[in-house]
């Protein structure tokens, strides 16, 4: 549409041009302008990445996944099956506006930005596509809100949410002790319950007897 716009321009100026000479001319028109708008739009981008750093300076992740059993889970963050994975109860959550689901794309472009209607916590819900098997949800939050403006900062979250304890499969007997003694001494309305990894048998997984994560 725009290539038979501009040659037609062109020949309307110029009625003793060829249609082909009208039609170069309106490609090289085309790619003028396409070059001038990537660069006004690169240059809106860095302006957007510059003010969102120096907000990312107020922002806090926490970070979440779809999955108990993945091996690459556990082996990159939990201390290669030494450490422990937390079971919420997303059920009754109150503050759903501060979760979101991790998106694995290409690098983000201004439009995208523009487009989207969680600006504030665009780049951080954004991940390229080799982290797609962690199927991350992340809780983003803006200390301000809190009345904080740097420094640690701590988030209670509601009594109950956290509902289970997945300990791993190669972590000590002291420090699991020291979990179901913390789990059995918490005192806030609701039972926190203590599991154990496994590693499976017939599978690259990991197996957890008991676990339900309906409403996780």
């Amino acid at each position: 549409f725009l290539r038979k716009f501009f040659a037609k321009q062109h020949l309307l100026t110029h009625p003793n041009t060829k249609v082909e000479e009208a039609e170069s001319v309106a490609d090289l028109i085309i790619q003028n302008e396409w070059r001038k708008n990537s660069e006004r739009w690169q240059a809106r981008m860095e302006d957007v990445r510059l003010a969102l750093d120096k907000q990312a300076n107020y922002l806090r992740v926490y970070c979440l996944t779809e999955f108990y059993d993945k091996l690459l889970m556990w082996g990159h963050y939990a201390d290669s099956h030494r450490g422990y994975c937390l079971q919420f109860n997303m059920e009754g959550f109150d503050a759903p506006d501060k979760l979101g689901k991790v998106q694995y794309t290409g690098y983000p472009t201004f439009q995208d930005y523009y487009h989207s209607d969680r600006k504030n916590a665009f780049f951080m819900l954004r991940k390229s596509a080799e982290w797609e098997y962690e199927q991350e949800w992340r809780l983003v939050y803006d200390v301000r809100d809190f009345g904080h403006e740097e420094g640690v900062f701590v988030l209670s979250l509601p009594p109950g949410m956290l509902a289970g304890i997945i300990c791993g499969c190669e972590m000590s007997p002291t420090v699991k002790a020291r979990i179901r003694k913390w789990a059995t001494e918490r005192d806030i309305g609701n039972a926190i319950r203590v599991f154990e990894a496994k590693r499976s048998h017939d599978s690259y997984s990991v197996t957890i007897d008991g676990l339900d994560c309906e409403g996780s």
